[in-house]
């Protein structure tokens, strides 16, 4: 493996825990859709829709890719002035082809929530990283091992509220963890106090749970 690109691999993130149901379709404000069709030795294939927040599934010929070992996709893919989810394939790809996917305005971001935000935009979900540590992979070579670690903050009405979303995600992690392309084992490590969101427009409580991603090689 190459050097981590941290968006990507923090998009994975946000990725995992929007295709875990850890918020409802109807708290997120999304649609569940499907595109289907036939690939003929296609290597990509777009998405025309502007609001494609994650793929959950793509079954080309009955079999199922796996993110990351046979596709990798952009959400923000700029086709000619207009935005829409580029789906890019290791191998070309042939057969009838069915890809399961979200869009929509969402709940579940790779950053820190607005200030200016009323009580119906929550409960949200925030993911970022905190912490990246690397060292040497063995003596005189061209790889290092590395450690990061991201919290997951929500943020919801009330404080059970965060205490049962907050549970799920946990529970989620522990029985994923190795489950990712770009984390080779991540689990969570900590969580902090419940307490009231500074400078929100609502009267809304957070709490985080922070998630470590280990013994990743880069070279």
């Amino acid at each position: 493996m190459t050097l981590i690109n941290m968006k990507d691999a923090k998009d994975e993130l946000v990725r995992f825990l929007r295709n875990q149901d850890v918020l409802t379709i109807e708290q997120r404000g999304i649609i569940t859709s499907e595109d289907t069709g036939t690939f003929s030795a296609d290597s990509s294939y777009l998405i025309d829709n502007s609001q494609v927040k994650n793929i959950r599934s793509i079954v080309v010929d009955a079999v199922t890719l796996t993110h990351g070992t046979d596709y990798t996709y952009n959400t923000e893919y700029d086709d000619s002035g207009t935005k829409k989810c580029k789906i890019t394939f290791t191998s070309a790809q042939t057969g009838d082809y069915t890809i399961n996917f979200d869009y929509g305005p969402d709940s579940i971001f790779p950053d820190y929530s607005r200030t200016d935000l009323d009580i119906s935009s929550y409960p949200r979900i925030e993911v970022e990283q905190i912490s990246k540590t690397t060292n040497a992979f063995g003596v005189g070579g061209s790889d290092v091992i590395s450690d990061t670690v991201y919290t997951v903050i929500v943020v919801a009405a009330t404080s059970k509220q965060v205490e049962n979303i907050l549970a799920d995600i946990e529970g989620k992690f522990i029985q994923n963890q190795t489950g990712f392309y770009y984390h080779n084992v991540i689990h969570p490590v900590g969580m902090g106090p419940i307490k009231p969101k500074d400078n929100a427009k609502a009267q809304v409580y957070q709490r985080n749970l922070d998630v470590r991603s280990r013994l990743n090689v880069e070279s």
